[in-house]
């Protein structure tokens, strides 16, 4: 999977990804746990900077900014 850089994506790598809350908009940093397959097809599984677990749909918004 890669990333809208076409850097790749992997379990471990550290990724940011855009958020919404209400009529904010940031980003937020996570670390790839791994992927998977739902109703709206290739979703990454990831913890975020608080620790919770995420699933992330929309991976073409995705940036990798650290390999491990």
């Amino acid at each position: 999977m890669k990333d809208i850089t076409n850097r790749e994506i992997k379990p471990g790598c550290r990724i940011a990804y855009p958020v919404r809350r209400g009529a904010e908009l940031h980003q937020e940093l996570a670390q790839v746990e791994g992927f998977g397959t739902n109703a709206y097809g290739k979703v990454i599984y990831a913890y975020n900077s608080k620790g919770r677990r995420v699933t992330i749909q929309r991976i073409d918004n995705v940036v990798v900014y650290a390999d491990m």
